[in-house]
């Protein structure tokens, strides 16, 4: 998991975020190109990763555990 939550390459405020969590999309991976990166990269997508038999999140450091916190309190995403 990324300091800004995450996880995969499914990042937050990117352009192909709703694709890549369409859980009727079909698609396994695609590109995304993240806000604040210069280059697209390739990412599983939510439907693939919760196919998974496993899924281990990697958080490392205090400013991860933060935010795995805040993003497991109640309410809407951001």
């Amino acid at each position: 998991m990324g300091n800004d939550g995450h996880t995969a390459s499914l990042f937050p405020g990117s352009a192909q975020l709703a694709a890549a969590t369409d859980m009727n999309s079909g698609k396994i991976c695609m590109a995304v190109t993240p806000a604040d990166a210069p280059h697209e990269r390739m990412t599983l997508t939510l439907p693939a990763i919760l196919g998974s038999q496993e899924i281990i999140l990697h958080i490392a450091g205090q400013e991860k555990k933060v935010v795995l916190a805040k993003a497991q309190e109640a309410g809407p995403a951001e």
